[in-house]
């Protein structure tokens, strides 16, 4: 169920839209201030949440020991 914004060309308000169903594409759509049905959709911006590459932190993978030869569960080949 996608918002879409929308202007109206009767009376220039701009207002946003929740389609609900299938018909997405081509849905009815009025005014909420003048009751016209002439409007044209709008080009969407866009919010990004999470995280950015900056804020992440360093991250380093640890260096492996060495095998311990008194270690009775370290297996080796």
């Amino acid at each position: 169920m996608p918002i879409l914004e929308y202007a109206c060309e009767s009376c220039g308000n701009h207002f946003d839209k929740l389609i609900r169903g299938m018909n997405v594409s081509n849905p009815d759509v009025a005014c909420p201030s003048c009751g016209g049905s002439e409007v044209e959709k709008q080009v969407s911006t866009f919010g990004v949440t999470g995280v950015w590459q900056s804020n992440v932190p360093e991250f380093t993978i640890p260096k492996a020991k060495a095998p311990d030869p008194n270690d009775p569960f370290n297996c080796i080949m």
